[in-house]
């Protein structure tokens, strides 16, 4: 499990403050393994994982509303057949289909989430993380 993670040294003075950097740790630890666990035999890597839920934000906005950022969409070049020339030339196109982007979305599908591009009250996202966490259960 060490290979996962880097090492490196922690500069903290007080035992509560060592005590909640290791909990956190093991925390982020725990969720990894649960994620990996969940998505079968087509388990992605820490570093995929972590990669795919980096791009993971959400804004809370005015009226106590939820709204999650789209992940990945990278501008990348590619190569395309000129119309005039008839010759493949390279031009800048934008894609969804990254691979952060790819894997966020094989994330959400093992765990039966579909947030893309929604707004929802702060209650209704408490409760939809709720029935996610008892559907998993049954």
């Amino acid at each position: 499990m060490k290979s996962d993670f880097d090492a490196r040294p922690i500069y903290l003075n007080k035992r509560e403050h060592i005590r909640a950097h290791f909990l956190l740790c093991f925390v982020s630890l725990v969720i990894l393994r649960l994620i990996q666990n969940g998505m079968g035999p087509c388990r992605l890597s820490v570093e995929r994982i972590a990669e795919a839920l980096r791009g993971a934000n959400c804004l809370l906005e005015r009226g106590g509303y939820v709204r999650l950022l789209d992940v990945g969409g990278k501008i990348r070049y590619e190569e395309r057949l000129d119309q005039k020339s008839g010759k493949m030339v390279p031009s800048l196109k934008f894609s969804r289909e990254d691979q952060a982007a790819l894997d966020y979305r094989r994330i959400q599908e093992t765990f039966g989430t579909n947030f893309y591009y929604a707004y929802a009250k702060q209650e209704d996202f408490k409760r939809f993380f709720k029935e996610m966490e008892l559907g998993k259960r049954a």
